[in-house]
């Protein structure tokens, strides 16, 4: 298919001025940062690209995130915003798991 011109009709059909952003943002609590945590825990000495979702354990996160993102990419505007991830204190090696994990 070919565009010939704009798209409309389409919730992701937007511009930057037509998003409201909180719709879209995930912010983490503290409780969902430990259970991202206690899941690092079983994945620190693994490879990064070995690591799976059942290495990963987000009993509670995982259907919360997974429900939130995918209404957003699926039926909304294409993106979702994740905030409040402690990446200073995890540093970036810890960080990158954490969030190649938290979506796959």
């Amino acid at each position: 298919m070919v565009l010939t011109g704009p798209v409309s009709g389409d919730p992701a059909a937007w511009k930057a001025s037509d998003v409201n952003l909180s719709s879209v943002v995930f912010e983490f609590d503290s409780s969902q940062i430990s259970e991202i945590e206690e899941a690092l825990k079983c994945v620190l000495n693994k490879k990064i690209e070995t690591v799976t979702h059942v290495d990963f354990p987000l009993p509670t996160l995982g259907p919360i995130l997974a429900q939130h993102v995918h209404s957003k990419l699926e039926g909304d505007v294409g993106f979702a915003l994740l905030r409040g991830l402690p990446v200073k204190k995890w540093g970036e090696p810890k960080s990158r798991l954490a969030v190649r994990n938290l979506l796959f």
